[in-house]
């Protein structure tokens, strides 16, 4: 009887604790929401000493799936990417519910709408620096102007109307430029053409034509002068020479593409959103006039005060290496120097209480946007050097032996507030030299 009567108080005290806990969703509000679009889920909770989840249901009640789970009670916001398993054109609820079942909240019921289809926009202007005829072995850069266009982009070159083969085959939706070694057979009827992937927008350059030029891969007969001057026999001669001196090799340059991410951080981490009139300011201190949109690598931080929080305006790089269109079937590696060229800095910490730092950081993990993936090797930046050389011949021959996904290299920059505030901020131009057996 003591035993049952004890049970039955503690029964009734859980009960009792558990009818004291709510949840209250504030967010949504109702109305439609978009696909793709982020919205904020808020709610307010009292008596709930659990962690809770988000949860998506139908408007009758039904369990769609699971949104988030695990979250701390406080302080009641979410930012939530409309997507799977919702679906366009039906309506739901967010609930909110803890984990230990003692509440559970609902917001207003919405509807989710597709988005607008994305303008199919434009590519014209495709043009090769210099002048045709083209030298075979050659770097020219191959530029074109972009407007509204959402998917990535190729480069191919054509040939009689067909194509022949490829520049590059995956770059971002806002590139305008790629660096392109000449290849092929001497002919004049090319072009190049650069198109949306899986889109309509397609643009092709005049017709040009390529030749061979020299006995020396990569030179151009406008800089013969440059070796007769040095060597009165000519550029064939010297480059028998050259080719005649122990360990003289000509490298394959392969350029870098770049992809920046802007972002922002706090400190101490805090889930209320920061006025973008804040964010703004950070931006206007950080941003580099001078590196453009993709066209180089750009990393940086800065961090300033709110209230009594830090604020930080970040930017982060992704540098990929396409190999394959510069390696041919069958070739051995035998080394491979990574060179980066700082073409301009603001490094502002003096009175910080520690110094700015940059690193390169290998992918192990596609990355497509500001979130860190998984990330392996480091590799150092020497923060005293406007140009400087890394071999990372081991990292490149996982690239192309597949033994490492080619997910490119994260350039980041050091990332802790300190004292005083600090500005850190660098453009790179990156490009892998690789010596070949």
């Amino acid at each position: 009887m003591k035993k049952w009567l004890c049970m039955s108080m503690l029964l009734l005290f859980s009960a009792a604790a558990a009818c004291g806990a709510a949840i209250t969703v504030t967010q949504p509000v109702g109305g439609t929401v978009t696909m793709g679009c982020h919205i904020q889920v808020q709610w307010t909770a009292s008596g709930v000493s659990s962690s809770v989840k988000i949860l998506l249901r139908k408007s009758g009640g039904a369990l769609v799936g699971t949104i988030a789970a695990n979250l701390p009670v406080s302080p009641g916001l979410y930012n939530w990417t409309v997507a799977a398993p919702a679906v366009a054109g039906e309506s739901y609820k967010i609930h909110v519910r803890a984990s230990d079942g003692s509440a559970e909240g609902e917001s207003a019921s919405f509807t989710v709408v597709q988005g607008a289809d994305p303008v199919p926009g434009s590519i014209t202007n495709v043009h090769l620096s210099g002048n045709s005829p083209y030298c075979l072995g050659t770097n020219y850069t191959v530029s074109w102007t972009v407007s509204n266009v959402a998917q990535h982009l190729k480069l191919e070159l054509i040939k009689s109307g067909a194509v022949n083969s490829s520049i590059a085959s995956d770059l971002p939706p806002d590139t305008s430029s790629k660096n392109w070694t000449a290849a092929g057979t001497a002919a004049s009827d090319y072009r190049v053409r650069v198109s949306a992937i899986g889109g309509p927008a397609t643009a092709e350059s005049a017709v040009f034509e390529l030749k061979t030029c020299s006995g020396i891969p990569g030179l151009h007969p406008g800089d013969m002068k440059e070796f007769k001057a040095v060597k009165p026999g000519g550029a064939s001669v010297l480059a028998e020479k050259l080719k005649g001196t122990p360990g003289f090799k000509i490298p394959v340059a392969v350029p870098g593409v770049y992809r920046n991410y802007p972002c922002h951080d706090t400190f101490p981490t805090v889930s209320i959103p920061i006025p973008a009139s804040v964010l703004q300011q950070g931006w206007q201190l950080l941003e580099n006039a001078g590196c453009g949109v993709n066209d180089r690598a750009e990393v940086g931080i800065y961090w300033f005060p709110y209230e009594n929080i830090q604020v930080a305006a970040i930017y982060r790089s992704r540098i990929i290496f396409y190999l394959s269109e510069h390696v041919q079937p069958g070739a051995t590696l035998e080394s491979a120097k990574l060179k980066m060229k700082r073409t301009h800095s603001i490094h502002e910490d003096a009175s910080s209480g520690c110094g700015c730092t940059e690193n390169l950081w290998v992918l192990e993990a596609p990355m497509t946007n500001y979130v860190i993936p998984a990330i392996g090797q480091r590799i150092d930046i020497d923060m005293g050097a406007a140009e400087f050389t890394k071999d990372i011949t081991g990292i490149v021959r996982q690239w192309l032996d597949g033994s490492l996904a080619n997910n490119g290299l994260l350039l980041l920059a050091g990332a802790l507030p300190c004292s005083g505030g600090r500005r850190c901020s660098s453009c790179y131009e990156a490009s892998l030299l690789l010596y070949m057996k």
